[in-house]
């Protein structure tokens, strides 16, 4: 799906599943490997000494080597582009125009309840650059962590608003992504029971218990 555009952006890097560029005016393309990687330590830690991005993607052993790749990386990415997307001298960061998807998760669930789906950089290994193979193993986690809390947040507001059907759609995807949260399961259960589907809420219940006992060898919690 192409992303909306806003006023300040003219590219906007998405990467979730096949990492894509997408240009303001024009197709977009699918980002290399290298580059969704560069692309995605810049848009997640909004920046990175150029010397410490290089050693992790081009880990050559001589730093001289490691810059120059980085270098002749940023230059044809820009030409493919039509417009730098990397900017700053010794901190690289997005260049000003270049905006990512991950930016405001709740605003574009809030848009599209069935946005951001998909791991970063989703089927990319990087078994050639540990470094960064454990940046990316961290990223993954984190951003894990931070869509389920938006998606958590949009159930919970989709309930104030009365807008019961939806909050349970919202709160069944969190489910499924986190099959071993019990506070996503309570928050379904909740759900049901509000909406009285009794029977609904239990079965969220009883399948959470067989995976958590399947998994971990574990029952529910008290609370839950």
């Amino acid at each position: 799906m192409t992303p909306v555009f806003p006023p300040t952006a003219h590219a906007i890097v998405g990467l979730l599943r096949s990492p894509t560029l997408h240009l303001q005016g024009r197709d977009a393309f699918t980002l290399s490997r290298k580059d969704a990687a560069l692309l995605a330590v810049l848009a997640l830690d909004g920046g990175c000494p150029r010397d410490l991005l290089a050693q992790r993607l081009w880990p050559l052993g001589d730093m001289s080597k490691s810059r120059a790749s980085l270098r002749q990386r940023l230059h044809r990415l820009a030409r493919s582009a039509g417009m730098p997307l990397v900017s700053g001298d010794d901190t690289a960061h997005l260049a000003a125009g270049v905006q990512h998807e991950l930016g405001d998760p709740d605003a574009r669930l809030r848009d599209d309840p069935a946005a951001l789906q998909g791991e970063l950089l989703e089927g990319l290994s990087f078994d050639d650059c540990p470094e960064f193979a454990g940046w990316l193993e961290g990223a993954r986690e984190r951003w894990r962590v931070t869509r389920a809390g938006a998606l958590g947040r949009l159930a919970a507001r989709l309930q104030e608003q009365g807008d019961t059907d939806r909050a349970i759609e919202a709160a069944q995807r969190l489910c499924a992504e986190e099959p071993l949260s019990e506070r996503a399961h309570r928050q379904l259960m909740q759900l049901h029971h509000a909406h009285g589907d009794l029977g609904a809420a239990l079965g969220v219940y009883q399948r959470l218990a067989e995976r958590l006992e399947a998994e971990l060898g574990e029952l529910p919690d008290e609370e839950t």
